[in-house]
């Protein structure tokens, strides 16, 4: 995690424990946004086919 990302995480933690029960969606859907990108294993581009007919 890049040290931005621990900054704001720390600094989201904090606001989190002052104001938890009245912006916790709100805190759900940050901490969401923060968290890395899953891989496509989806490889782009064009694979021909292997018709053997």
């Amino acid at each position: 995690m890049p040290l931005q990302n621990r900054e704001l995480s720390g600094k989201l933690h904090d606001l989190e424990a002052k104001y938890d029960e009245q912006f916790k969606v709100e805190f759900d859907a940050i901490r969401q946004l923060m968290s890395p990108v899953p891989q496509s294993k989806r490889r782009i581009g064009f694979a021909p086919w292997d018709d053997k007919t």
